[in-house]
């Protein structure tokens, strides 16, 4: 009876360690391809609008589909903070305005030389890593494990600078 139980704990075990951690793995490589692709869309976009000025709803609506490629849902937060030169301060714009102007269609041209432009995108859904771990573990896993702050100053303003030329 005794060795029937350790024969019947060894092959749990093995199952274990050959199929269930080598798909965690994977799972959790598939989370850092996820960042990384995360990481290089939300520095292109960024970049961009910080080089530009502007947000033009295609953009836009392409980096989002460049977000929701990974499979994972996501929290977007997009921030303008206008610099005031009166007040020596700034003024804050932030998604649900933007979205705003980018959902009528119109480009979001707010912005100038001085200004600073933040995104932040985070996971809102369970990954299968985590989901993994859950199951393994027993207990429940943290949802937030893909996360990209990303922002600077706007560097130049090409609206600015064609009207001032014509």
């Amino acid at each position: 009876m005794e060795d029937s139980l350790i024969v019947i704990f060894s092959m749990i075990l093995a199952v274990i360690l050959m199929f269930v951690f080598p798909i965690m793995d994977t799972w959790e490589r598939q989370d850092d391809i996820s960042y990384m692709s995360i990481y290089a869309t939300v520095v292109e976009f960024v970049d961009s609008v910080r080089n530009l000025g502007y947000i033009q709803p295609e953009m836009y609506t392409q980096f989002l589909q460049n977000v929701n490629a990974t499979g994972n849902r996501f929290e977007i937060t997009l921030e303008h903070r206008i610099r005031l030169y009166d007040i020596n301060g700034y003024k804050n714009v932030y998604t649900n305005t933007i979205e705003g102007v980018l959902n009528e269609g119109k480009d979001y041209t707010n912005m100038k030389a001085g200004d600073y432009f933040y995104v932040s995108v985070k996971n809102t859904n369970k990954t299968q890593s985590t989901l993994i771990k859950e199951v393994l573990y027993a207990s429940p896993q943290e949802t937030f494990k893909i996360g990209v702050p990303y922002g600077g100053m706007v560097r130049n303003t090409a609206r600015e600078s064609t009207a001032s030329e014509g």
